[in-house]
């Protein structure tokens, strides 16, 4: 029996040796990318405007409304926010795509930075009217749970967020509650306030087609900072969430209702399978880039009559204010976190302007994850050469590291077996 004890402890302990201590993440069997609305093809507008009529026309809208209302403590005020909306984004996008079939290859997401054309009747991209109920485009005449109508309200906002401090933030390697915190309370909340009406209000955002736009974006930011540097950022997920008694969030953190770990919805290339395409408007208007314009879409107008924000990429970046009384009370927004919030954005505002003083010009997020020259960044922070995409449906990323999960697996492989063999 002894010797039987041995040989199968040795056979296992073997096996688990050869066993890979690292194993990379599942290649995707079927890949999305999501798309700026404004670089949508004819033929994908059009399958995205007739599949979100059928879902609210189907009553398979509600839902989601209801989803976010019941769970908002879990979805806001700490760093469970980027999580829970990553995993809420997938389950719509996969509806969605139900309905347009292989029209559309993602969910499409709205980048705020620039203009909000996307609300004047002459943009191909039009999604109805900035003010009182909305009477045309996609959402024309619909009602919500609350009300005979969807209102928007747009106005200027009350507080901005350059879109170089999002860089700054990626680039000095914020801590993830930091970064969480700033990313939701400056430029999330600021554009749900500036869209106003049902977009303003935790119950009744989700009404509005916007809301999936907007959280796409928020959902591109968090993922530009996990491929910025997988080694560091992209498993990155640790800090406190106050609103319903959820306390310290880590990667083991189940996310309600669906049950998966904060790790699971972190694996964006393994476990969900997509990426973003960068916005192509954006390619000629934040550095000396060739200017690429996305197909089937007008130029921006002159008058910019709907320009969220006025920033210069080569002037000094304006400081973060505290959002309005009445919006942190209709977004549930904790005024400490505002602070701090504000208090973050702040400080690296800070340094791109102590970087314009030294004639250096900071780097916009888009040239910070594109590998674009011209702008000092350390040797250890460099991001990776910009992909070449032969086929845009499809995109073979590197994977990251699985070495922790795996050596925890190993070992507990051979303790089993270690225990089994001295028990015969």
């Amino acid at each position: 029996m002894f010797q039987l004890s041995h040989a199968l402890l040795s056979i296992f302990v073997l096996v688990s040796v050869l066993l890979p201590v690292e194993a990379a993440s599942p290649t995707c069997s079927s890949h999305r990318l999501r798309k700026e609305i404004r670089d949508l093809s004819d033929t994908e507008w059009r399958a995205y405007v007739n599949a979100i009529r059928a879902i609210k026309s189907s009553g398979q809208w509600s839902p989601f409304v209801i989803t976010h209302r019941t769970y908002t403590l879990d979805a806001h005020g700490g760093v469970l926010f980027l999580a829970w909306h990553r995993r809420f984004l997938y389950e719509f996008e996969t509806l969605l795509l139900n309905f347009t079939g292989p029209a559309l290859t993602g969910l499409p997401y709205f980048e705020p930075f620039t203009d909000y054309d996307i609300f004047d009747s002459s943009s191909p991209r039009y999604m109805g009217v900035n003010t009182g109920c909305v009477t045309d485009g996609p959402a024309a005449g619909w009602t919500t749970v609350v009300g005979p109508c969807l209102t928007r309200a747009m106005t200027a906002p009350t507080s901005t967020i350059d879109p170089r401090t999002v860089a700054s933030m990626m680039l000095g390697g914020s801590a993830f509650a930091l970064f969480a915190n700033a990313l939701e309370i400056g430029q999330h909340a600021t554009v749900h306030g500036t869209i106003g009406g049902d977009m303003a209000g935790l119950n009744t955002s989700t009404e509005d087609p916007m809301f999936w736009l907007h959280h796409g974006h928020v959902d591109y930011v968090w993922y530009k900072r996990q491929y910025f540097n997988v080694q560091q950022f992209y498993y990155e997920y640790d800090g406190q969430h106050t609103p319903g008694g959820i306390g310290h969030v880590t990667l083991d953190t189940r996310v309600r209702p669906w049950g998966d770990t904060v790790a699971r919805v972190s694996d964006v290339y393994g476990t969900w399978c997509y990426d973003y395409q960068d916005p192509a408007r954006l390619a000629g208007s934040e550095a000396s880039l060739p200017n690429v314009q996305a197909p089937n879409r007008k130029r921006e107008s002159k008058t910019n009559r709907h320009r969220l924000i006025d920033w210069d990429p080569n002037g000094l970046a304006h400081h973060f204010t505290m959002p309005s009384k009445e919006l942190m009370r209709s977004m549930q927004i904790d005024p400490a976190n505002a602070r701090a919030a504000m208090d973050t954005i702040n400080y690296h505002v800070d340094l791109i302007n102590a970087d314009i003083g030294l004639g250096k010009r900071p780097p916009t997020m888009m040239e910070l994850t594109a590998g674009v020259g011209g702008v000092d960044l350390p040797a250890d922070k460099a991001p990776a050469p910009a992909e070449q995409v032969t086929d845009p449906t499809h995109v073979t990323k590197s994977a990251p590291s699985y070495a922790i999960r795996e050596y925890r697996f190993n070992h507990a492989f051979v303790m089993f077996f270690v225990c089994l063999a001295l028990l015969l």
